[in-house]
């Protein structure tokens, strides 16, 4: 941890109050590659902004949330006589008779 924090003090006025390593190691990678590549334009940190306040998606990219991809969990769980599919927590859910549980390939 010491070189991480050597970094972050490098990278940083000042030191977070939580001390998570994984949490530390991505937002120096983030700032170190921001200030080798250049940081996000205006328009697109005001888009990603507003995304993460309202939680919803512009039209042209809200057919692609819910697309399966590679890592996507299927599951088949016990049901009488029913079959849907939804979207629960980031991963499709199918239900039908018997118990299935799959991983489409990455």
């Amino acid at each position: 941890m010491r070189e991480i924090w050597a970094l972050w003090d490098e990278h940083f006025d000042e030191r977070p109050q939580h001390h998570h390593r994984t949490w530390l190691e991505s937002r120096l990678a983030y700032k170190i590659q921001e200030k080798a590549f250049g940081s996000l334009k205006p328009t697109t940190r005001r888009k990603l902004e507003e995304i993460g306040e309202t939680g919803l998606l512009p039209k042209r990219m809200q057919g692609d949330a819910d697309r399966l991809l590679p890592g996507t969990m299927l599951m088949l769980a016990p049901q009488r006589r029913s079959r849907s599919t939804r979207r629960a927590g980031g991963g499709v859910h199918a239900t039908h008779r018997g118990c299935v549980e799959t991983t489409l390939p990455g």
